[in-house]
């Protein structure tokens, strides 16, 4: 996988989700210009440049280059994703009641039949349906397929897991086996427009827990009951182009 230019790890210990509501790609992420230093981003979006290293997890601040993405809001900050318009449907336009006849020729001419209600489907403008915050909703599906199978991935090569448990001495005396399971059963993904036409930048976001078993021994700390001591966010960032998600 291409970590260096797609994935950012972040949200170490915060369950917000949502990007602030009307927030676009500019607001909260910008692509590193020649020239430009994170000071003059920071002063440009009215934060601090400790806020812009740690949003971005950077050691220092003459640590980017051109053509990187950096956060210039908090990611964890968010708010329920508002819905998606849905089109209404035109109402069915009821059929004529015919006249009486008054004449022969009358009588013979059929009923006009009645008028067909354009599908909302076909009604001007509306080409794809539309996701909130501008995204195309199949790019918000294909993105919630993409998180399921990354976190699967994630719950298989997950070390030390529930089998393969790893042991240390306790504080206290003892021993204590410990092992991390991923939570793929919560996953969440969120989807904004990217500065380039056609581009979109996506996250995905799930629970890694921690559990300990404590015993006498380190037989004992490998058969003891075991117990979540931490749970913390995960969050990968992906780049969507050419059609589809990449990671």
């Amino acid at each position: 996988m291409n970590y260096w230019k797609l994935l950012l790890v972040c949200c170490a210990a915060a369950f917000a989700f949502s990007l602030p509501a009307g927030a676009g790609a500019s607001d909260v992420i910008v692509v590193v210009q020649k020239g430009q230093s994170l000071r003059a981003i920071a002063a440009q979006h009215k934060v601090s440049v400790e806020q812009i290293c740690q949003w971005n997890k950077l050691s220092a601040p003459d640590k980017i280059k051109v053509g990187q993405k950096i956060y210039v809001r908090d990611p964890e900050l968010g708010t329920a994703a508002s819905s998606a318009p849905v089109a209404a449907a035109a109402p069915a336009v009821p059929a004529p009641t015919p006249s009486p006849a008054k004449s022969s020729l009358q009588a013979k001419t059929p009923a006009p039949k009645p008028a067909t209600a354009p599908s909302p489907a076909a009604a001007p403008g509306v080409t794809e349906a539309v996701a909130s915050g501008g995204v195309p909703e199949k790019v918000k599906q294909d993105l919630d397929k993409v998180g399921k199978t990354l976190v699967n991935n994630a719950a298989k090569n997950i070390l030390p897991n529930i089998k393969s448990k790893a042991v240390a001495p306790g504080s206290d005396g003892g021993f204590v086996a410990s092992y991390v399971e991923v939570d793929a059963s919560d996953v969440r993904t969120e989807a904004v427009p990217s500065a380039e036409s056609g581009k979109y930048v996506g996250s995905i976001r799930y629970a890694e827990n921690q559990y300990e078993c404590p015993g006498k021994s380190k037989a004992d700390a490998l058969k003891a009951e075991c117990h979540m001591v931490k749970s913390r966010r995960m969050c990968e960032m992906i780049q969507y182009e050419k059609g589809k998600w990449n990671y």
